[in-house]
């Protein structure tokens, strides 16, 4: 992804979502189509162990996703292979989805040895950030393979405890929710090295906000307007 502190990433959450169904390959490829720089999307494992992209853990029908073979899944929930392979030669964020008390918990965090057989298969390593607010997830990640970038996702808590344990765990990376992130925060995160994604954001005049700030990726719904806003600096 990125690195130039002059560029700020939009990432499209779970593609461009807002104006597209979210986590399908309309709205990742509309995602691209509109100039965002990479694709956000959510990973679980089906009742078969295949890898597919969908936020919830439960269907609109109310079906579970880790009871349902991926044959039987919906036509517009797709595998992670074929949001790839749509994705073609773009930046992709995957999160990995492993709520504790969601039904289909993955206590053995298999789900990381999945994911990473498809990267390592695919050579994307170069192309591809993995994200959980699963910590074990990601540690598990990157002990599989030092060369996938990981972030760990954040929605509470202290910063500089934070940004400590990310760091001293090894991840490169911290995902925070929007209203985490000031000056300080940043100060931090950078004293520490750590590239900041901060989810989600579509108000124009955060945006810019942001990126002033020096945030290396913006999560947004609206990777359009987030484009607008960041060309009107």
């Amino acid at each position: 992804m990125t690195s130039s502190k002059a560029h700020t990433d939009i990432i499209g959450h779970r593609g461009a979502s807002t104006a597209f169904r979210e986590n399908t390959i309309e709205a990742f490829v509309g995602a691209f189509d509109m100039g965002a720089d990479c694709v956000e999307f959510d990973v679980r494992f089906s009742l078969d162990k295949a890898l597919v992209v969908h936020h919830d853990p439960h269907l609109a029908d109310g079906r579970n996703i880790c009871d349902t073979a991926v044959a039987d899944l919906p036509a517009h929930v797709p595998t992670v292979e074929q949001v790839l392979d749509a994705a073609a030669s773009h930046a992709v964020n995957i999160e990995i989805k492993n709520g504790e008390h969601q039904v289909g918990f993955d206590p053995a965090r298999r789900l990381a040895d999945a994911v990473v057989a498809v990267i390592q298969r695919r050579e994307i390593q170069h192309a591809v950030l993995v994200s959980s607010f699963d910590l074990p997830m990601v540690d598990r990640i990157l002990n599989l393979d030092p060369n996938i970038a990981t972030a760990l996702l954040v929605a509470r808590g202290d910063a500089q405890a934070l940004i400590e344990l990310c760091r001293a765990r090894g991840h490169r990376t911290i995902n925070p929710a929007t209203w985490l992130v000031d000056d300080e925060f940043m100060s931090i995160a950078k004293l520490h090295d750590l590239r900041v994604n901060v989810w989600t954001e579509d108000d124009p005049d955060r945006i810019r906000q942001l990126a002033h700030m020096g945030v290396d990726g913006i999560v947004t719904n609206v990777p359009d307007v987030a484009i607008k806003a960041l060309a009107a600096m």
